[in-house]
């Protein structure tokens, strides 16, 4: 059965953002019987907890993750919670876990990206690696 919501979770330090999404780009045409992120922009969604592109302006952070994700039907997580960030990531992965989604972590999974992993498989949300 084709998924319909997925969530993303990457770090861009120490990483080359372009090599990360062809990555992804790549895994979702080679995989989009599984879950398809770009045919159905109407109706799959990509959940995530980056910030909001007004919160990137704002603090003068680059926007290539938020202009890269733009090319999707797209949920942002963060500060749903009014609380913390990794209450926004549990509320995220519990209610992918309710959906039957998918929890994407691609290239390196240090530092936040890590205890994300972690959280999904606490919650037992379907996890993709892409390395």
């Amino acid at each position: 059965m084709q998924k319909l919501d997925a969530s993303i979770h990457f770090t861009t330090r120490f990483q080359d953002f372009k090599e990360l999404t062809d990555k992804l780009d790549k895994w979702l045409e080679e995989n989009k019987y599984t879950i398809n992120l770009v045919d159905t922009p109407n109706f799959a969604r990509l959940h995530h907890c980056f910030l909001r592109r007004s919160e990137v302006e704002r603090l003068g952070y680059s926007t290539k993750v938020i202009d890269y994700l733009s090319k999707f039907h797209c949920i942002s997580w963060s500060g749903a919670s009014e609380k913390d960030l990794l209450t926004d990531r549990a509320d995220m992965l519990a209610n992918l876990k309710r959906l039957n989604g998918v929890a994407i972590f691609l290239g390196d999974l240090s530092g936040g990206v890590s205890e994300e992993l972690s959280l999904a498989e606490l919650i037992g949300v379907d996890i993709i690696k892409i390395k």
